[in-house]
Order: structure tokens, then C-alpha cells, then sequence
């Protein structure tokens, strides 16, 4: 009973923390569009634009750097102290903060397939037995011929 009293909690905070860093999450994208510069919502970016962040700005959606090249804080969602140099080729993760330079980057994952995505894991855990609970029960039958009761 007690233990339950303790997986809620833990769990209420888990949740309650990544809703606060869903929160720092850019609100908007620059995205190019016939040939055009144009700030949209983050809910209409979709997979394949190519967005244009800049120093000071925050990477919107998740997505792999085409041109240009910068080093960016992932500290939010890594937990890496060190800002991480990223150019050409590289993977950029959504609500890190650019540092220094300008980038060209395609969107490769948008919507509930980035940055909400260690919240549908959070929930999908959800109550149960840990699997180890099973373990002891298979090797005391393995080492003494016993079926666990």
C-alpha cells in the first residue's frame, strides 16, 4: 500500500516536470517556404521543412543540419554541461538553445513525435510489477528444482 502511495507520487512528479520542460519548447519556427522566410506556429511545422534558427534562438522541432553550423546548450534535455559543436550532417534535438551560429536544418521528427515523446513513455509505464519481481521466483527453481508458490 505504501509502495503504491510511492510509485503515484513519483510518477505525479515525473509528469508535472516534463510538462515544464514541454514548456520551454520554442512557440514558433522560421521556416522557408517558397523561397521565403516565414514564422509559423510550431504546430504548423511539418516533417521535411527546412527551418532557419539563429544565435540566441531555440531549436524548434528535432531534425538533421544541412547548412551552416553552431554549437548548441542541450543541457535542458541531455543533461551535457558543455555545448555540443553541431554542423552539416548532424542530428539538432527540439527546445535546445542555439549558442553561437546560424543553421539551415531539415525537420525530420514534429508534433507528438519530438520533445512530447519521454512523456508517452512516462505514461505508458504506468503501474505494475517490475520485472525483476519475476527473477528470484525462475532462479530458485533453476538452482533447487522448486516451483515458486
Amino acid at each position: 500500500m505504501l509502495g503504491r502511495l510511492f510509485e503515484q507520487r513519483a510518477r505525479g512528479q515525473t509528469s508535472e516536470a516534463i510538462r515544464k520542460l514541454m514548456g520551454l519548447q520554442a512557440k514558433t519556427a522560421r521556416v522557408v517556404r517558397d523561397g521565403k522566410e516565414v514564422d509559423l506556429a510550431i504546430v504548423e511545422v511539418v516533417k521535411g521543412d527546412v527551418i532557419i534558427v539563429r544565435p540566441g534562438e531555440k531549436v524548434p522541432v528535432d531534425g538533421e543540419i544541412l547548412e551552416g553550423s553552431s554549437t548548441l546548450d542541450e543541457a535542458m534535455v541531455t543533461g551535457e554541461s558543455v555545448p555540443v559543436k553541431k554542423q552539416p550532417g548532424d542530428s539538432v534535438i527540439g527546445a535546445t538553445l542555439n549558442k553561437t551560429g546560424s543553421f539551415k536544418f531539415r525537420a525530420t521528427r514534429v508534433g507528438k513525435d519530438t520533445f512530447s515523446g519521454p512523456d508517452r513513455q512516462a505514461g505508458a509505464a504506468g503501474p505494475g510489477p517490475n520485472p525483476a519481481v519475476f527473477l528470484a521466483p525462475r532462479s530458485r527453481y533453476r538452482f533447487f528444482g522448486q516451483p515458486s508458490r
